[in-house]
């Protein structure tokens, strides 16, 4: 999939660059590239953290 293509990363990448670096250093995201290629590293890295998140819930033994 292109980056253009994810509504996700196009959504980020229309916030303004301060907004982008400010997310990025949030979550330890240290190398900047572009704005589109930091647009897409912020949805990886969110879309990681929640699926950890999610499987972490699943795991979880009732027992």
């Amino acid at each position: 999939m292109k980056i253009h293509e994810d509504p996700d990363v196009r959504d980020w990448a229309m916030k303004s660059e301060q907004t982008l670096r400010a997310e990025a250093q949030k979550m330890g995201i240290l190398s900047f590239g572009d704005k589109w290629e930091l647009a897409k590293r912020i949805v990886e890295a969110k879309r990681l953290r929640f699926a950890e998140k999610y499987t972490q819930l699943i795991r979880v033994d009732p027992a």
